[in-house]
């Protein structure tokens, strides 16, 4: 068995003394993973890494078997996205959820098209840009899948009152504690119409949310988490 496609490194872990298990997003055959001889090796090793594209040749016996990647550098990314701390929380997120949902071995072309879009937006532009061709990609991933969402559709009821997002809380306390107090968010305009807003208060801890968009409260959670991420890789880190 032999084939030829072009991929997204997802992962590349070592395998014995020199080799290394490689995690591909592939164009037409889907997430994939083989092995690498000499993977672990100076020459190699820089290219297999999360975020690169590459053109590789997968062999093997047969088709069930693990196989071997033999691999050539098309783009190069990963130096310039670790530059970057909100870049490299995309890509870790990109990575991370491409591995964790997607089958092996199942063909998504459209998803495939969609990261490498999404990577290259990552380089040019900040985060305010990329990061709703994101929320984008991760939904059409979702509908590639069988689970597609329809924002315009769905509307689950919106509470008068909810808790405050993770940390305002303690802000709020730390303030109360010091006899100051915590000045009257302006309220958010949504991109969904300018009459809709999203009104933060710091009484009592709590924030009234009125009606807005539910794309701009996706972007909100995906950012929170990207957040979380960023401070548990630095918990490792230390």
């Amino acid at each position: 068995m032999e084939w030829n496609d072009d991929a997204i490194v997802l992962s590349s872990r070592a395998h014995g003394e020199s080799g290394a298990i490689l995690e591909l997003l592939t164009r037409d055959h889907g997430r994939h993973a083989g092995l690498v001889r000499g993977g672990a090796s100076r020459r190699v090793k820089p290219t297999l890494q999360p975020g690169n594209s590459v053109h590789v040749q997968w062999r093997a016996r047969l088709e069930e078997h693990l196989g071997t990647f033999t691999c050539e550098l098309a783009r190069a990314r990963a130096g310039e996205l670790m530059d970057s701390r909100d870049a490299l929380a995309g890509l870790n997120a990109f990575t991370a959820v491409t591995s964790a949902a997607m089958p092996e071995r199942e063909a998504h072309a459209a998803v495939f098209r969609g990261g490498e879009l999404l990577l290259d937006a990552m380089l040019a532009d900040d985060t305010a840009h990329w990061l709703p061709l994101y929320v984008r990609w991760e939904a059409g991933l979702l509908e590639a899948l069988g689970f597609g969402l329809d924002l315009r559709e769905s509307k689950p009821p919106q509470p008068a009152v909810q808790p405050c997002p993770l940390g305002v809380d303690l802000v709020h306390d730390q303030f109360a504690h010091s006899g100051q107090q915590l000045e009257r968010a302006p309220q958010l305009a949504t991109p969904e119409t300018d009459d809709q807003t999203i009104d933060c208060s710091a009484d009592a801890g709590r924030y009234e949310v009125e009606p807005a968009g539910q794309l701009t409260r996706f972007l909100r959670d995906v950012q929170r988490t990207i957040e979380v991420e960023q401070i548990k890789t630095r918990r490792r880190r230390h």
